[in-house]
Order: C-alpha cells, then sequence, then structure tokens
C-alpha cells in the first residue's frame, strides 16, 4: 500500500513541475546588463576594440570587442552596455546596447586622444595593447603613456608623446 502512494505520489509532482507556468530568464530573453568602461585602441568595420587596465586583478586588463555602428575613434574613453551576454573568446565580443563617452574634466581631452593614437601607432605590433597610465607632464609639455599587450604578455612601454601644441 505504502509503494502505491509513493509512486502515485512522485507521478502528482512530475505531473505539477510539468504544468509550471513560470519561464526561465534566458527563455524570455532577459539578460543581465554587463557594463564595461575603457580606451578604444583598435577600430574595424562595425567594431571596436576596448580595453581597460585593472591594477588588483590576476589578468591586469580585460579587452572585449564592442559591436557598434556608432561612430568612434581610437583614443576615445567610452562606457558601454551590452545588449545580452558576451561571447568569451579572447578577448570578448558583444553587441552594444548603449554608449557614452567619458571626458577627464583634468585634462585637454582632445591632446589626451591625440597622444594616445600615436603612442598606440607606436606600438603596432601589439596585438591587445592596454594603456596602463596616460599623464601628461605639464613642466616638459609632454604626454607620458604606458602601455602594454594583454595578448602577449609585452613588458611595459613608456612611450613620451610631444604634441608641440602651444
Amino acid at each position: 500500500m505504502r509503494i502505491k502512494y509513493f509512486i502515485m505520489f512522485q507521478l502528482l509532482l512530475i505531473f505539477i513541475s510539468g504544468c509550471s507556468n513560470s519561464e526561465s530568464d534566458t527563455e524570455k530573453g532577459d539578460f543581465i546588463n554587463t557594463t564595461f568602461s575603457g580606451y578604444i585602441v583598435k577600430k574595424e568595420i562595425g567594431r571596436v576594440l576596448v580595453t581597460n587596465y585593472i591594477a588588483d586583478s590576476e589578468n591586469k586588463s580585460e579587452a572585449i570587442w564592442v559591436i557598434t555602428s556608432m561612430e568612434l575613434d581610437i583614443g576615445d574613453r567610452i562606457s558601454v552596455e551590452f545588449d545580452g551576454g558576451l561571447e568569451t573568446s579572447n578577448p570578448a565580443q558583444g553587441k552594444a546596447k548603449k554608449i557614452g563617452i567619458t571626458h577627464d574634466e583634468q585634462q585637454n581631452e582632445k591632446f589626451k586622444k591625440e597622444a594616445i593614437v600615436k603612442a598606440i601607432n607606436e606600438c603596432k605590433d601589439m596585438d591587445v595593447p592596454v594603456i596602463k597610465t596616460i599623464d601628461y607632464n605639464i613642466t616638459e609639455n609632454k604626454w607620458v603613456v604606458v602601455l602594454f599587450d594583454s595578448k602577449k604578455n609585452f613588458e611595459e612601454k613608456e612611450i613620451t608623446i610631444d604634441l608641440n601644441h602651444n
């Protein structure tokens, strides 16, 4: 008799769970919003490579190819909200839902961006350049950019850029 009730109870549980009306977040098409900030270091048709230096991380950086139709430039510092998840390739890839260009109030953005472009052009051998620091030396009137390649694990490279803007 106990076996009969046990089997009926099991069937009832299966029936109840099979009739559930709830959907998982993935089935509904809802995704957790992922945001990312960094510098654009490469540009291709329909996408830009954005990297970010992380001081207190084992990997020291993150890199994501951002798929977008927005007109962006190398040297722009952007914040990206992604539409859905990220592909876990190396670098990762994701479609942008929303992009904002961030500005540093302390430094002249036009000249800072120009210094980044020149520094990246001097490091064409880097697959995934990451900007560790970018500082303006006011006494020498020069920008100092420190980069490294997160893909090849290159040593840091310090590049001094004199833009000759008076």
